[in-house]
Parts: C-alpha cells; structure tokens; sequence
C-alpha cells in the first residue's frame, strides 16, 4: 500500500524521511528483527515513485554469521540492499543515492572493488564515513535512495569522470542528489590548507558546482548533513554557512565521525529541489511554546527569486500545521 493510502501527503513525507534516513542506518538489522511481531523500523517506505531504504548491515542473510573480511562484509551488505529492491519491485539501477559507514575507513580500497559491481557503471551519489562501530557487529552498513524513472548524471563543468564508484549528483525530475564532498581544490587535486571555515567553503564551491550544472544555486537546497571528525569544528562553520546561504536556510544534521576519507576535517552532502511551495520552521528565539513560521511560496515553479516571504504565527510549534496559500495582506 502507497503511503498516500494511509493519508499522508507524499511531499511531507519525503522531507521527513530525509532528514531521518540517517537515522535509520543506527537501527538493528532487520533479519533479527523476524520474529518481532512490532518491528523496530521499515525495511523501506516508498512514498510516490521513490524508495528509501533502511541501512541494511554485513551480516549474512540467512546464517547471521559476520563476514570475515570486508570485501565479503560489503557484498552481504549490498546484497541485503538488492533483497529490500526487490521485494519492491526495484534494482540498483534505481539507486540514486548511497550512504556507506565503515567500522574501519582504511578498507575504503576494498569495499570500493565490490561496491562497483552492484552497478553498470552508472554509479549514484555516495556519502563514505568511518564510524567508531556499528549495530550487531557489522563491518559495513549502507543505506539508499531508490526513484523509478530518468535520471540524469550531473558533473560540474569542466570536469570529468572518475574511476570512483559514484556521481558527483544525479538529477530525477525535480530532485538532485548530491555526493558527499570535502575541501579539494579541483586546481591541485589536494585538499585546501588552513582553519575549518576554508575547507567549508572550498567544499561549498565544489558542491556549488553541481548545483550550477543544473542551474540551481544553494536556494534550492532543502537539507545539509555535516561530517565532522571532531565535533568541535562545528562551531566554525556559520560565518560561511551563512555567505552560501539565504533565508529560509536549509535543513542542517551535524554529525561527528571517526574518519573521513582523504583525512579531511568534513564532509558535506546535500538535497536540492525545484519544487515549490515549501516550509521552514524557524527555530523559537526564546524558550515559549509559540514559533514563527516562515511560509514560502514561488509564483514561478523555475525562478526562485521571484518569493513571496512571511510569517504565520503557530499557536503550538511541534503539532501546528501550516498550508500555503496567498500572503496575507
């Protein structure tokens, strides 16, 4: 059953989802999870055309035995992924976006040799990190996007192709999905040098040469998840997030870590869309139930300057609903 079935409206729910899909990558396994008769989490929701997918770990599938290495650990973990794709009547050429944590970053080589094989060389989106550990032992986990229909290969202009087993983003109809990205300079092929804020803001130049490519600008990004190795380093980063930023911001997760590939200090990964009306909730400047609501709406779906900004007060923050309509006057 669809989850407009259940009355719920797919738009909302794709945003919730999003914000959360990184969450659900801390769940258990769901093979373990067989003989709960209320189980802890979906394997995968599909609201509309697109799938999310639980973070889906290295264990085997029918033994639960751990895999001995990690290049086994990433094939279970891919083929617990590929499982959940098909009960749905999806496959990887679906995927638009993957997220893979690694209790050990070093084996990044070998997971990569198995990853590519899930793929005929038309490589989603990936997000890579270290972690610390993760749930019921398992080397890997990896969590996905999946959308039925086109999809579009994006790379900034003037670059090329990689031999590396991801796109810089993939556009489906009005969604982009972005890579996780750190502070490469593309005129070295070296990370930049110097404090947290440059590599933020070489990492939001890279990141912003995606968006170009599609003719979009930071404007159109509805959600940023942060990866720090320490999380000390967050507090750096306003002053340059607010020069790539507009009101309303987007959605923002700062998330510590344990590696990062390259050793850099951060990555960043992002969702954009053109798709118009949408909400941002601002956060209460006091701590009194009430909150202000910023309600945006577009008179033209293609040209995001041309918004209509205001405030609705919410009488109750946490369960107020707002719907957009015309301004007030």
């Amino acid at each position: 059953m669809s989850a407009s079935g259940f009355g719920i409206d797919c738009g909302q729910l794709k945003t919730w989802i999003a914000a959360a899909w990184l969450a659900g990558m801390f769940q258990l396994p769901a093979t373990f999870q067989a003989a709960e008769k209320t189980p802890f989490r979906s394997e995968a929701i599909r609201c509309g055309n697109t799938l999310f997918v639980s973070g889906q770990g290295s264990r085997q599938p029918d033994s639960g035995l751990a895999a001995p290495n990690y290049a086994e650990a990433t094939r279970n973990a891919m083929s617990n992924v590929g499982r959940v794709l098909a009960e749905q009547d999806y496959d990887f050429s679906d995927v638009v976006a993957a997220n893979v944590w690694l209790a050990d970053l070093g084996k990044y080589s070998e997971m990569n040799e198995v990853y590519r094989t899930f793929f005929n060389n038309a490589y989603p989106t990936r997000t890579t990190l270290g972690v610390s550990a993760l749930p019921g032992g398992s080397k890997v986990q990896v969590a996905v996007v999946a959308v039925k229909g086109p999809k579009h290969i994006v790379y900034p202009e003037g670059s090329q192709p990689s031999n590396l087993p991801f796109s810089p983003g993939i556009l489906t109809g009005k969604t982009l999905y972005l890579s996780g990205s750190v502070g490469l300079d593309p005129a070295t092929g070296r990370l930049v040098e110097g404090e947290i804020a440059d590599h933020v803001e070489q990492t939001f130049k890279n990141l912003n040469g995606v968006l170009k490519a599609v003719d979009m600008n930071f404007e159109n990004v509805v959600s940023a998840y942060f990866f720090f190795q320490n999380v000390r380093d967050f507090g750096g980063i306003n002053e340059t997030w607010q020069a790539f930023t507009s009101q309303p911001r987007p959605c923002r997760l700062p998330v510590g870590v344990a590696a990062i590939p390259l050793n850099s200090p951060v990555e960043i990964t992002m969702i954009a869309s053109r798709d118009s009306p949408f909400w941002a909730a601002r956060p209460p400047a006091t701590t009194t139930a009430a909150a202000f609501v910023w309600g945006v709406c577009s008179t033209s779906p293609e040209s995001s300057s041309a918004r209509a900004r205001w405030r609705i007060r919410s009488k109750q923050f946490s369960t107020g609903t707002v719907k957009c309509s015309e301004p007030p006057v």
